[in-house]
């Protein structure tokens, strides 16, 4: 048995402070081409992520990242209220 446990493959350390995360969590938002599912779900996982109390610290930066990913992928947006 290795000091990693049974499986012998090696754990990823996971991490916690939010300067270290922030990028990470930007960066990995999967590319416009990518499936629509992989990126609901890559983006489903970082809302639950930063709804913690943990993660609070980080949800400015992953709405703007969101927002600047949905732009770049060409999202249609449509005026809240019509001037007409």
């Amino acid at each position: 048995m290795t000091w990693h446990g049974l499986s012998g493959r090696p754990y990823w350390l996971v991490p916690l402070a939010a300067s270290v995360l922030r990028p990470i969590l930007l960066h990995r938002i999967p590319h416009k081409s990518s499936p629509r599912a992989l990126q609901c779900q890559y983006l489903r996982a970082a809302f639950r992520l930063v709804e913690t109390p943990a993660g609070a610290s980080l949800r400015d930066a992953l709405l703007q990242g969101v927002v600047a990913h949905l732009l770049e992928a060409g999202a249609y947006t449509r005026p809240l209220f019509s001037s007409t």
